[in-house]
């Protein structure tokens, strides 16, 4: 007769075994499921914070055009950085000064990455913004000009013409953990017209 003392053991053994291979599998879905919400997350942060700088330069681009300028220390909030010393001289390494390259001075080479214009900190998240003129187009008043910067709001003076002034904003969103994303904008600046954007 055989002595089945000790099958009970092996049955709960093999039975704790299949258990912790469920939890370790288990364990290991539900970190993967974490670590993906988290790229998730900071992957839409990067791409606000790339759309914040990309909002906040318009106002930036608006000064430089009008005064023909680098603004002055202390106009911007210290989380804004403009690589430029205000003299014309070139802080980013790029070599052009940032008033050069809005008046239409480019470098092929000039990259976000390595020689932004201007950088926005929030906290530790920066946005990279580099700016370039890609053209720009004379209007007179009686052209179409008319309805995109005339008489329905903008100033008077439209009807003597202007220029539009298009810029290359190239916005480049970093959050803390590495997470980047990068959005490409036009903007359209009305010269010659009072208030044109």
């Amino acid at each position: 007769m055989r002595n089945n003392r000790g099958s009970i053991l092996i049955t709960a053994l093999i039975f704790m075994m299949v258990l912790s291979f469920m939890l370790m599998a288990f364990l290991d879905m539900s970190s993967t499921g974490l670590k993906q919400t988290l790229y998730m997350e900071q992957a839409k942060k990067a791409f606000y914070i790339a759309d914040g700088g990309l909002t906040y330069t318009t106002s930036i681009i608006d000064r430089i055009l009008s005064e023909k300028s680098i603004p002055p220390a202390g106009v911007y909030p210290s989380d804004v950085v403009i690589f430029n010393d205000g003299l014309g001289n070139d802080n980013d390494g790029d070599g052009y000064s940032l008033v050069e390259e809005l008046l239409g001075f480019t470098n092929p080479n000039d990259n976000v990455a390595d020689t932004p214009d201007l950088t926005i900190i929030t906290g530790n998240d920066r946005a990279y913004i580099d700016l370039a003129k890609v053209g720009s187009v004379d209007f007179t008043g009686v052209t179409s000009g008319e309805f995109a910067s005339g008489y329905e709001g903008i100033g008077a003076g439209a009807a003597s013409g202007g220029m539009y002034y298009y810029i290359k904003v190239d916005s480049l969103g970093r959050t803390e953990f590495g997470s980047k994303a990068n959005i490409y904008a036009i903007y359209r600046k009305v010269l010659g017209v009072s208030g044109g954007k």
